[in-house]
């Protein structure tokens, strides 16, 4: 799961200043868009002001924008810093609330803009990611518990001898 994070990393390495610019210049961007950048803001752990429930609304996407992708090597540098083990389970499940809310409206996440599909790539590598992780800690509590009352049994067993 972590190199799939990697690989959609990587696949963002491969964009260049004038991509992000495409972005974050739109005047009037398509709703998926607008929900792919909201997933981005999500992770990252950026305000946003007026979308608590909804993607970023058109009269707030340039400052977001702006604020996100600000500098191309800021951008990546954000990426890049994300502690996929510290993001909380409430940003995924807002962002896993956003898409059934698109999809129940009869929208989509997905788009044709090849800079969103690999931000989309990335956010659903991380989304699967912080699935995976959070699976295998409770296995390893679980392998815990195990461990400790094989120990107890196994102490009880020798006692018994």
């Amino acid at each position: 799961s972590r190199i799939a994070v990697d690989n959609a990393r990587g696949s963002i390495l491969a964009l260049k200043p004038r991509d992000l610019d495409e972005i974050k210049n739109m005047k009037n961007p398509a709703a998926s868009i607008r929900l792919i950048v909201t997933f981005v803001c999500i992770i990252l752990n950026v305000r946003l002001k007026k979308a608590k429930d909804f993607i970023i609304p058109v009269e707030e996407y340039t400052d977001i924008t702006a604020k996100i992708f600000g500098t191309f090597e800021n951008f990546l540098g954000a990426l890049h810093s994300v502690q996929l083990e510290l993001i909380p389970a409430e940003a995924i499940k807002r962002i896993e609330h956003l898409v059934e809310l698109q999809v129940s409206a009869g929208g989509t996440v997905e788009t044709g803009n090849a800079v969103c599909k690999l931000l989309l790539t990335w956010v659903r590598a991380v989304m699967s990611f912080h699935r995976v992780y959070h699976q295998s800690i409770a296995r390893e509590a679980s392998l815990q518990d195990a461990e400790r009352e094989l120990t107890a049994i196994q102490n009880d067993i020798r006692e018994r001898r």
